[in-house]
Order: C-alpha cells, then structure tokens, then sequence
C-alpha cells in the first residue's frame, strides 16, 4: 500500500506572482454558479492539479493560500457546497472554506443523507 493522503498539512501564505499568473491562466468562470473552474490537469476525482516547487498540488489549496492566507496545520480547504459550490475544480476564493478533517467528513455524511431520497 502506498502513502496515505494527506490533505491536512500546513501551507504558508503564497506570494508568488508567477504561481498567481499560471492560476488565472488556467481558470474558466462558471456564469451560473460563479465558480472559478480549473481547466487544466485534473485528478482522478476530479479536482484541479498545478505544478509548483517541483511537486503537484491540488489547485484549491493553491487558490486558498494564493488569495485567502494560511493554511494552519490539521485543517482541508474544502468546496462550501452549502453556499453553492460542488465543483471539485472551483478555485473560487468565496466558495473555499478551512475545516477539520473530521468536520469533513461529517459534512460529506450530512450531505450524502440530505440528497438521499428516503420519503418512500
């Protein structure tokens, strides 16, 4: 077995122009939802992949540190869904929000028993 994923490690604030450049570059606004939806390399998942410092990054965390700060230790950037947002590719800003990986995954259950449809 490989490497277990680790979504939750610390990432410094970026101030990288040429980072910030090659972000926008591969951008593509969704007029409807007004999601920021990377164009580019995806993963299997489907969320969006840049290369920086010689290793592959997921776009959103990218995007976060880019425009919003500091990724503290043990915390995701996860898609606020509950604002709008399920695109895996977004790199909206607005739509990204810090959780633990617990609240995650609580967020995930929550969402998959509310788009169940149990009524019958």
């Amino acid at each position: 077995m490989g490497k277990p994923r680790n979504r939750s490690h610390a990432m410094d604030a970026i101030f990288d122009k040429g980072l910030l450049t090659k972000l926008l570059s591969g951008l593509q606004n969704d007029i409807n939802t007004n999601c920021w939806v990377w164009q580019r390399c995806k993963d299997k998942n489907g969320y969006g992949k840049i290369w920086w410092e010689g290793k592959s990054h997921w776009v959103h965390r990218i995007a976060y540190a880019l425009l919003k700060g500091p990724i503290a230790e043990g915390l995701t950037v996860d898609h606020d869904w509950q604002a709008g947002c399920d695109d895996r590719a977004c790199c909206n800003p607005d739509h990204l929000v810090l959780m633990t990986q617990s609240e995650n995954s609580s967020k995930r259950w929550e969402k998959a028993n509310e788009q169940a449809d149990c009524s019958q």
